[in-house]
């Protein structure tokens, strides 16, 4: 699981670049809401169960994978 401090060392290397960062979280963050829209056979289908999927969607914008 990845914490705030491991986003910001992550944030702090070499070659980062704030706007791919900023694309790439808002294009997460949208992936995780859309797991709430999903039924439990589709759930099922990506290795998730309902629980799990909301823990994702809950997730701060700021802890990609």
């Amino acid at each position: 699981m990845h914490t705030m401090t491991q986003s910001a060392h992550r944030i702090g290397g070499i070659g980062f670049h704030p706007f791919g960062w900023l694309a790439q979280a808002v294009a997460t963050h949208r992936q995780r809401l859309h797991l709430e829209d999903l039924d439990d056979h589709m759930l099922a289908d990506i290795g998730l169960d309902r629980l799990s999927a909301r823990r994702e969607s809950e997730r701060p914008f700021w802890e990609l994978p």
